[in-house]
């Protein structure tokens, strides 16, 4: 949250005093972006029945930039991020876990945040 605070110029309280956890700021994240979805798709189904085949190039041209400005928005590139943050360390432990099962996984999370040994057993 801290990062989040600082990224967003806000102070760590008023975030606080917004979204009580990083759970309940995701979900506002991923329902605005749903809603920007929803909101895209309503203006298609209102928009182009009006295309004709006079002017079917200029809507396809706008229908593009369209979904260019939308897929480059700050705010869905910054939520796709946070995604891909959080969904590699996950990917990475289910893998670990199907590969080795769960027990060798929670060892495998220790031996990761642990200091090699000075002498590899054998030597």
């Amino acid at each position: 949250m801290e990062d989040v605070a600082a990224e967003a110029g806000l102070t760590k309280r008023t975030l606080y005093n917004n979204f009580s956890d990083k759970d309940t700021l995701f979900r506002q994240m991923v329902d605005d972006t749903i809603a920007f979805a929803e909101s895209f798709a309503r203006g298609l189904d209102e928009e182009w029945p009006l295309a004709t085949k006079a002017n079917l190039a200029a809507r396809l041209e706008a229908l593009g930039l369209r979904l260019a400005l939308g897929i480059i928005r700050p705010e869905l590139v910054a939520l796709r991020r946070m995604l891909i943050g959080h969904a590699i360390p996950c990917h990475r432990a289910r893998v670990l876990r199907s590969r080795t099962g769960e027990g060798a996984a929670r060892a495998g999370a220790r031996v990761r945040h642990a200091h090699p040994p000075a002498h590899p057993a054998g030597a």
